[in-house]
């Protein structure tokens, strides 16, 4: 293959990257849970909301007004956007991401097949890659630059990330939301 055969095929992996990322990324802006919604997306945010001894009420799946109230407060203690409105950066920050609920969390998502695609054994080495990750990134638009350069057959791996690559990537992106330095062992 010559050289500008390669990098024709290099930009196509890049598009593709980019227009996946975009495509998820609207995806996420239409799945925020809003005042009146029920179902389970709306039992979990309760359930996380009353852990976190934001809210009081029983966990009954409706977003209503004591849910709308503790996600606004909940938002101004993590100096994020005030809307009353479990967007994606608020269920994100709640935790709440791709395995704990309906939300895709593209960030945590992609990084922990990044996790899984380093090779990493253990757990402290996935919090290390993932924290380097992070460290070279800085945001989805730019993993998913990363990742076309790293990982060529990402989107044809369909092997789904073990446990524990998902709790690093989830424990990165909150320590990298939260701008703490070091991560946890």
């Amino acid at each position: 293959m010559n050289e500008k055969t390669r990098y024709l095929w290099k930009l196509v992996a890049i598009l593709a990257v980019n227009f996946a990322l975009l495509i998820v990324i609207s995806l996420t802006e239409a799945q925020a849970v809003r005042l009146g919604d029920s179902g389970e997306r709306a039992a979990q945010i309760r359930r996380e909301l009353r852990e976190r001894k934001i809210i009081d009420g029983e966990i009954n799946g409706v977003f209503d007004m004591e849910t709308r109230k503790g996600i606004s407060d909940f938002q101004l203690s993590a100096g994020l956007e005030r809307s009353g409105e479990a967007d994606f950066e608020t269920l994100c920050a709640l935790g709440l991401d791709s395995r704990c609920s309906e939300c895709f969390s593209v960030q945590t998502e992609l990084l922990a097949r990044c996790i899984m695609l380093s090779g990493c054994r253990t757990y402290p080495e996935m919090l290390g890659s993932a924290a380097e990750i992070l460290r070279k990134t800085r945001g989805a638009k730019t993993l998913g630059r990363y990742i076309s350069e790293n990982y060529p057959y990402f989107f044809k791996k369909t092997e789904t990330p073990s446990d524990d690559a998902y709790n690093a990537a989830v424990q990165s992106v909150k320590y990298m939301q939260y701008g703490v330095t070091g991560l946890p062992q």
